[in-house]
C-alpha cells in the first residue's frame, strides 16, 4: 500500500539497523541541497560520513560539525544507509559503478537512498545491480529547494518496497516534513520529473504574463498581490515574483541543471507515449537561455531572456537602468 506519511506522527518498527533509531549514514553530495539535508540528519542524532568532489563543500560541512572522508569507498564502507544527492545520471553512475564506488564498497544489507533527479531507466539499472550486490535501493527525490533543505521542510517523493520505506520513515524525519510513497521503485524519480515539468511550465508562463503586464504599464507589484488571491496562485508565483521584482534571478539553482531536468522530462514523455508539446517548447527556450547566459546562470534567467528579447524589464526600472 502506498501512502502519504506526515513525519510528526507515528513510530517506526525496528526490523533491522535501518529501524534502530541511530544510524551510521554515508552522505555523498554536499552541495546546496545535500548540505542542508545532511546537516539536519546530523542534528537528528545520526552519524554522518560526508563526501563531495568539491573540497569547499566538504569544508563547509565540517564547519558545522560534520565528519568528512576522502572517497566514496570511505563514505559507504561501514554504514547502515547511504544517501546520494547528485546533479545528474552520469554523476550517479560514476559514484555507483566505479572501481572504488558504492557497489564495490558497501556491505551486504546496506540501504541506498538516492535523492537525485535522474531518469527512471538509469535508476532501474542501478537498482538491479544493487540487488546482485545484496544492497537495497530506494529512489527518494526531494522537492522544496535549498532554503527548505536547510530548514528541514522538504517533501520526499519515494519509490520502493513498502517494508523498506516504512523502516526508513524515522530517517526521513530527520530532513523532511512530508513523505509521499508513490509506488514501486522508479515512481519517485517519475513523480519528481512530473513535478518539475509543471514547475518549468509555470515559471515560463509567469515570465510571459508579467512581461505583458509591464509592457501595458500595469502596476506589476499590485498585480502580484492580486494573483496571490486568484486561481493563478502557485509556489512559483509566490516565491519567484518577489525575487524578479527585486532584480534577483535566483542563484540557488542554475540553468545547466534546469536544461538537464527538462531533457529527462522529455525522455519520460517519450517512454510513456505522452506528447509533451508545451514541454518541448519550454525545453528549447531554456536551452536558448543556457546558450546565451551559460550553464551557471541562475535558473530564472529564462525570464531574463524574455526581458532582453523584448527590451523590457518586468520590475519597475530605476532612473539609472537601461535595457539593451
Amino acid at each position: 500500500m502506498f501512502m502519504t506519511i506526515f513525519l510528526d506522527q507515528g513510530a517506526v518498527p525496528s526490523q533491522s539497523n535501518a529501524g534502530a533509531g541511530h544510524l551510521r549514514v554515508g552522505y555523498i553530495g554536499l552541495g546546496q541541497m545535500g548540505h542542508g539535508m545532511a546537516a539536519n540528519i546530523l542534528r537528528a542524532g545520526h552519524s554522518i560520513f560526508g563526501y563531495d568532489v568539491d573540497p569547499k563543500a566538504m569544508s563547509t560541512f565540517r564547519s558545522i560539525g560534520g565528519v568528512t572522508v576522502g572517497s566514496v569507498r570511505e563514505a559507504v564502507g561501514s554504514v547502515d544507509v547511504v544517501i546520494t544527492s547528485l546533479p545528474g545520471p552520469q554523476h550517479l553512475e560514476q559514484v555507483a559503478l566505479s572501481e572504488d564506488g558504492l557497489l564495490n564498497s558497501a556491505q551486504v544489507g546496506t540501504i541506498w537512498i538516492d535523492c537525485s533527479t535522474v531518469d527512471v531507466s538509469t535508476g532501474i539499472r542501478l537498482r538491479d545491480a544493487c540487488t546482485q550486490a545484496g544492497i537495497e535501493m530506494v529512489d527518494a527525490p526531494v522537492t522544496g529547494g535549498a532554503e527548505r533543505a536547510s530548514s528541514g521542510d522538504l517533501t520526499v517523493l519515494v519509490g520502493g518496497d513498502d517494508d523498506i520505506v516504512t523502516r526508513l520513515n524515522f530517517l526521513f524525519r530527520g530532513f523532511a516534513k512530508r513523505v509521499h510513497h508513490l509506488g514501486p521503485f522508479g515512481a519517485g524519480y517519475a513523480a519528481k520529473l512530473c513535478q518539475l515539468h509543471l514547475n518549468y511550465l509555470v515559471a515560463t508562463g509567469v515570465g510571459e504574463a508579467f512581461l505583458m503586464a509591464a509592457r501595458f504599464t500595469v502596476d506589476v507589484k499590485e498585480l502580484y498581490l492580486a494573483l496571490q488571491k486568484s486561481c493563478a496562485q502557485s509556489y512559483v508565483l509566490d516565491h519567484h515574483v518577489p525575487q524578479l521584482l527585486a532584480g534577483d534571478y535566483d542563484e540557488s539553482f542554475n540553468l545547466g541543471l534546469a536544461v538537464k531536468d527538462l531533457g529527462l522530462i522529455c525522455d519520460l514523455g517519450e517512454s510513456t507515449g505522452v506528447e509533451l508539446s508545451l514541454g518541448r517548447l519550454v525545453y528549447n527556450r531554456y536551452k536558448e537561455a543556457r546558450d546565451k547566459y551559460g550553464d551557471t546562470a541562475p535558473h530564472l534567467s529564462i525570464i531574463r531572456l524574455l526581458e532582453d528579447s523584448h527590451h523590457q524589464l518586468i520590475r519597475p526600472m530605476s532612473n539609472m537602468e537601461v535595457v539593451e
